[in-house]
């Protein structure tokens, strides 16, 4: 099979783990196995067959910057990274989410960090994290106001 052709099978492959994490957050089903499971397992398989494919490396390494460029220079091994990245970004959408559901977080928490997370990987985590703890400092305030409201009456 063709690195092209893989790289497009990874990418629909991913995007339908995406859709159903969407899915999840605007229809208020649990998230889905196949996304927070399946599909990233499915994607560490293909990464871990590249990856021992590729060994041992030719032309670059970990060692430097300028080994690192030398090494993803190479197409079989810039589609293993990307592969990489497909995996992990969406393990942890898939985290994100279920986190937000078990937190009863609002979709206005998630949604924007499952977005960042699909494009932007780390940047999403960041951003789910500080939109978490404003969250929850904020309905804790709530609560705390409430109850003190309550045992006054």
């Amino acid at each position: 099979m063709s690195l092209n052709t893989i790289y497009m099978l990874v990418n629909a492959i991913a995007l339908v783990g995406w859709a159903s994490l969407f899915a999840s957050a605007f229809f208020k089903v649990s998230v889905s196995c196949v996304a927070a499971r399946i599909i990233p397992a499915a994607l560490a398989i293909c990464y871990s067959a590249m990856m021992l494919s590729a060994l041992p490396f030719k032309g670059g390494d970990f060692s430097s910057l300028s080994g690192l460029t030398s090494l993803f220079a190479q197409p079989q091994i810039a589609l293993v990274g990307w592969v990489h990245y497909l995996a992990f970004d969406l393990f942890i959408g898939a985290w994100e989410l279920q986190t937000a559901k078990r937190q009863h977080l609002p979709n206005v928490v998630v949604v924007p960090s499952l977005i960042l997370t699909m494009v932007l990987g780390p940047l999403g985590l960041l951003v789910f994290f500080c939109l978490r703890y404003v969250t929850q400092s904020r309905q804790g305030a709530l609560n705390s106001s409430l109850g003190t409201f309550s045992r006054s009456d």
